[in-house]
């Protein structure tokens, strides 16, 4: 509540600040609660009245006495309304102040949104003080009302605080008051001068008693010993399994083996005297005696001994009260007939002995469930162990082999909890009784007499019973194995056995559940063993090839399965003890991934599905020797598929005996396949032409042919060997399908011919030496010689098919046949090649150079020729195709031989002189155009032009410039005209490659076209055109200048006087300027090298033949002759224009 007339405190502070959200008060923190009530501190406690201090008082009645004080005036929960309102005002000036410093920085958008959410908010605020300031108005009554009850509060701790204080002195008065006095003690002291009425304890206390003799202890021994020994021979009643005992020290040790060793001792001689425990001990062992007795010890020790002996106590002390009486009762009537009497007497150490046996044996299995319960927790068995052990403590039931049970058929309900699992046995320690006691007839007749004798009854009327019998229990072993786990049902002579009985001297329950284990194991592999002898894996795995062993070096005699999947290789199978699961180990076997993999999924299939173990062991031999297989098809590098390309309705093309394929592609030929089949029978070979026929998820292939292949035949290996009947030889599977792919190559090329109705037959003539030379190794072996032919054909026929572009040569250069030969098959990979043999007529023979122009290359086929026969062998990489390849590899050989017959034609020419073939190839020609310039054309399916300088090694020859522009002169007008374009122009490029060097301000000249030459001098602003005309000669002309005339045509000078007139300055060139002078300076070369040439152009017969250098009114025409020396005045005299044009 807001109360306006009240001061600012801090605590008012800090609940407005809380409160400056929402407005509403809340309880101080301070507060404190006492029966409900809010009790304030004594700091909220108001100061006192200055009108109340100056006695102030009030007329009440007509009288006058002292006003009551006023009410202590509490301000818990009260806040100063101006203080909520200057809060309020500073928040929102403060919010105010954030928003100026944040809007300039923000978009107009964002502006507008602040501005409104500020205005939101601080109206809210307003609202809320406006709500407080209406509430205020009641304050003075919430006010007198919280006065009220605080003043209660106060008065009710006063009574409290009344009501302790008078209890603690109620408490307080009883220790005040003085005891009585002791008068007769006093007068007892003061008479006699001791005290007479002490207790006789207080004596004993302080007094200590007379120290016993080593002789007196001793004597005292020994007579205890005797009547130990008098009691237990003539009157104590000891059960047979405590006959050996030993008495000394005052004190009987009985020993039972096995079980337990106690000491007794008793009060004398008489029966009547009690039995008492003193100690005892168990004998036991433990395989892990630290752990196992520092939680169960041998001897007890502290609070279990003391609660051990304290039990035994009490079963010795049930027979101490009387008998009953025995029975005499006589028949009524009739004739007295003698009956033995019966007595009952008391065998307290019968009662101890099965107390302390059937605590010594539950202490074992108690040994026994810890060991178990370690297994479970650390030792990791707490997947596929469960133990249970029963409320009374004497039953423990562990199921091994747990795993989880396989789901049910679709559509039914999930297993409930309880069935969610299956085991694979369980192994059952019980505490149980043994029939008669667990004694032999002897010793039932023995018991029998002692309790006679010691009961004092000898004769044979009395019968004499203890009160007690001895239980004869044991710990006994029970193995249940579950016939469902394996589907195997186990024979009944394996599921007993004396060897899973509790040796209390060794308590390993790790050893007697592996004891259990390994005969279950054993069991299950002897029938697995039987099967695989006795069903249809018999035909798979020979006697020698399958073996049930002992395992090395296991001492209990747990045998394993030896399987041969491979000679020499040894694979053993068990049973894993702990998990139950299917286990492999390899032995004399290289470690592998694959292998490991098939492995493994052997043994989970056999985990998963245990009766599936004969088909699973057989399909796991097959799918090894298919790795073998497989990677022994790796050396031929093509695709290997082990899964099933052709359709399940084709399988039967195999044979029913069948199991597993693998396809090995045949490399260049994707529809032809070379299958390796493993059948029960042993290997076999088949070659096979698919189709596809359908490729949606996973393709499918249709068998078109199958044939199966002889491998004796081919190769030349037994299949009937041992070491044969599932394995083929590296070599072996070389040769198999080397043969497939010469198969397939011939027919493939036969196919081809009979496409283009040629006739074809095949000869199986030893090859050619030039063919043998080229083809390329491994050779094939003899048997696959003779199975590999020849095709011939009739070349006419050839020709005559063919289009008559194929060859640039006529028919008439052929010889009469044409022989096909099929080459490369022997390869492990990459394509099938053929070899065609064509032999040329003498006079299209052009001699070559050196043996070594005989080969040559042309698009991918190889070439090589005959020197002395004229035969010329093409070598192509492939047969699909071959025919058209032959004619492309044709006609690039016939090209090169017409361009060497050209230039050998030239060098016989006088107008050529230097002009001389260097060598000649099948795929190039080597040539001098001039002096030491050379030139090679090659021809790979597109001609490629090569310029050097002959003779001289890293001399530059100027046309390598222009190899792009040649290339396109050859090919569009031949080999002369090339030669003729580059005598032309070679001693203007020689000229300026030297003026280039020389030249003292940067020139440099760029080739154009294949005559045209373009100087460009300084900045590249000015240029000089040199352009090649018929007749040898050379056009100089200002590169600004346009040559070509509105037809777009080229202006030749064709007479003596010709005249380039300046076109208009739209034709001149927008990169160059005009060099300022150059006609003057072009007239002056002209006079300058007419002088040197006097006479010359006269002398040569001729009206119409042009002289040396012919001026123009844009330019000069110049022959090749003195191109040197018009280009050299021509660039020194521009050098000088551009220099004083600069200046």
């Amino acid at each position: 509540m807001v109360d306006p007339s009240s001061a600012p405190s801090a605590q008012a502070h800090a609940h407005a600040q809380a409160q400056e959200q929402n407005g509403l008060p809340s309880p101080s923190p301070q507060a404190s609660h006492m029966n409900g009530h809010l009790l304030p501190a004594s700091k909220h406690l108001p100061p006192p009245d200055p009108d109340a201090l100056a006695g102030k008082t009030e007329k009440l009645g007509g009288g006058g006495r002292a006003s009551p004080p006023p009410l202590p005036h509490e301000l818990t929960d009260m806040i100063p309304l101006r203080e909520v309102v200057s809060r309020l005002v500073q928040k929102a000036y403060e919010d105010l102040q954030n928003l100026v410093e944040v809007l300039p920085s923000k978009s107009d958008t964002e502006r507008k949104h602040l501005i409104r959410e500020y205005g939101s908010s601080t109206r809210k605020q307003a609202v809320k003080t406006l709500v407080l300031t209406r509430w205020a108005r009641d304050a003075p009554i919430v006010q007198k009302c919280q006065d009220v009850r605080f003043f209660l509060q106060l008065q009710n701790g006063q009574f409290r605080e009344a009501a302790h204080a008078l209890d603690g002195v109620r408490r307080a008065l009883g220790a005040a008051r003085s005891r009585a006095w002791d008068v007769l003690t006093a007068v007892d002291v003061l008479a006699s001068g001791s005290y007479l009425r002490l207790p006789t304890v207080i004596k004993e206390w302080f007094l200590p008693p007379a120290r016993i003799t080593p002789a007196a202890a001793l004597a005292t021994l020994h007579a205890m010993n005797r009547s130990l020994r008098l009691r237990l021979r003539t009157a104590e009643i000891v059960p047979i399994e405590m006959a050996r005992y030993r008495v000394a020290d005052g004190r009987v040790y009985f020993t039972v083996p096995e079980l337990f060793a106690a000491a007794f001792v008793t009060g004398g001689a008489e029966r009547s005297q009690l039995w008492y425990l003193l100690d005892v001990e168990f004998l036991i062992g433990a395989r892990d005696p630290t752990r196992v007795f520092e939680r169960f010890p041998r001897r007890p020790q502290g609070a279990m001994r003391d609660q051990i002996i304290s039990l035994v106590n009490q079963q010795l002390a049930l027979g101490h009260d009387a008998l009953p009486a025995p029975d005499e009762a006589e028949p009524a009537h009739g004739r007295r007939r003698r009956r033995a009497r019966v007595v009952t007497v008391d065998a307290p150490l019968v009662r101890a002995y099965n107390f302390l046996q059937m605590f010594a044996l539950g202490y074992q299995l108690e040994i026994l469930y810890y060991q178990a319960s370690l297994l479970v927790s650390s030792l990791g068995w707490a997947p596929y162990l469960r133990l249970e052990f029963s409320r009374d403590r004497r039953t423990l039931t562990a199921s091994y082999w747990q795993k989880a049970r396989a789901p049910p058929p679709p559509g039914n309900p999930p297993w409930p909890a309880s069935q969610s699992k299956v085991f694979g046995g369980t192994v059952t320690v019980s505490l149980e009784s043994r029939a008669s006691q667990g004694r032999s007839a002897l010793g039932q007749v023995l018991a029998e007499l002692e309790d006679r004798s010691k009961a004092g009854y000898g004769g044979g009327a009395v019968v004499v019973r203890t009160r007690d019998k001895v239980d004869g229990l044991r710990l006994r072993v029970i193995w249940e194995p579950a016939r469902a786990w394996a589907g195997l049902t186990l024979p009944e002579h394996q599921l007993r056995g004396d060897e899973f009985d509790v040796d209390p001297r060794d308590l390993d329950f790790e050893a007697v559940l592996a004891r259990v284990i390994s005969r279950h194991a054993d069991a299950l592999l002897r029938v697995w063993f039987a099967q695989m002898r006795l069903g249809a894996s018999k035909t798979v795995f020979r006697e020698e090839e399958i073996a049930l062993v002992q395992a090395e070096g296991a001492a209990d005699g747990t045998l394993e399965m030896h399987v041969h999947f491979r000679p020499g290789e040894v694979t053993l199978l068990s049973l894993d003890v702990r998990s139950g699961a299917f286990v492999a180990r390899e032995r004399g076997v290289l470690p592998s991934v694959s292998r490991s993999d098939k492995i493994a999924m052997l043994v989970r299939q056999i985990n998963d599905k245990p009766t599936t173990f004969v088909e699973a062991v057989c399909m796991t031999r097959f799918t090894i020797l298919l790795e073998d297989l497989e990677k022994r098809a790796s050396v031929l590098r093509t695709n290997v598929s082990k899964t099933r390309l052709v359709r399940a309705q084709d399988m039967p093309a195999f044979g029913p005996s069948a199991r597993l394929f693998l396809y090995i592609a045949l490399a260049a030929f994707p529809s032809h396949y070379l299958v390796l089949v493993l059948a029960d029978s042993g290997l076999q070979y088949a070659m096979l032409k698919v189709a596809l026929v359908n490729e949606d998820v996973a393709p499918e292939f249709q068998i078109l042919e199958c044939a199966w292949l002889d491998i004796r035949r081919i190769t030349g290996a037994d299949p009937s060997a041992p070491d044969r009947r599932w394995a083929i030889s590296t070599d072996a599977l070389c040769d198999l399908y080397a043969f497939c792919r010469a198969r397939v190559a011939h027919a493939e090329l036969e196919q081809q011919l009979r496409d283009v109705k040629i006739a074809s037959w095949p000869t199986f003539d030893s090859p050619s030496a030039a063919a043998s030379r080229i083809e390329t190794l491994p050779f094939a072996s003899p048997l696959l010689q003779k199975e590999v032919p020849t095709i011939r054909i009739e070349s006419s026929a050839f020709l005559g098919a063919m289009s008559s572009d194929a060859s640039t040569m006529s028919a008439d250069a052929w010889c009469a046949y044409i022989a096909f030969r099929a080459i490369n098959w022997t390869r492990l990979y990459g394509p099938v090649g053929v070899i065609v043999s064509v032999a040329l007529r003498s006079e299209f023979f052009v001699p070559l150079a050196d043996e070594k122009s005989t080969t040559g290359e042309y698009a991918g086929v190889r070439v090589k020729l005959d020197s002395k026969t004229g035969v010329i062998n093409f070598h192509l990489e492939s047969v699909h195709g071959a025919i058209v390849a032959f004619l492309r590899a044709w006609e690039g050989v016939s090209k090169a031989v017409s361009v060497a017959r050209e230039v050998r034609t030239m060098s016989q020419e006088p107008r050529y002189a230097g002009v001389q073939l260097l060598s000649f190839t099948l795929s190039s020609v080597s040539l001098l155009y001039q002096n030491s310039f050379a030139l090679t054309i090659s021809s790979h399916g597109s001609t490629s032009l090569v310029f050097s300088y002959h003779g001289t090694p890293g001399r530059r020859n100027p046309h390598e410039e222009g190899i792009e522009h040649y290339s396109r002169v050859f090919e569009e007008s031949g080999p002369r005209k090339l030669i003729e374009i580059l005598r032309d122009t070679l001693p203007l490029l020689l000229e300026f490659d030297q003026l280039e060097k020389s030249a003292s301000i940067k020139m440099r000249w760029v080739l154009r076209e294949a005559g045209w030459v373009r100087a460009l001098y300084g900045d590249a602003r000015h240029a000089l055109d040199f352009r090649l005309l018929p007749n040898s000669r050379i056009l100089v002309v200002d590169g600004a200048i346009h040559l070509f005339n509105p037809n777009g045509k080229v202006v030749f000078p064709q007479h003596p006087v010709i005249s380039l007139m300046r076109e208009s300055t739209q034709k001149f060139s927008s990169l160059y300027q005009v060099i300022d002078g150059l006609p003057t300076l072009l007239l002056d070369v002209t006079r300058s090298v007419a002088k040197e040439r006097a006479g010359m152009a006269s002398a040569v017969a001729g009206k119409n033949k042009l002289p040396d250098v012919v001026p123009l009114e844009a330019g000069l025409m110049c022959h090749q002759d003195v191109v040197r020396s018009v280009v050299r005045l021509v660039h020194e005299g521009t050098l000088k224009l551009l220099e004083g044009e600069g200046a």
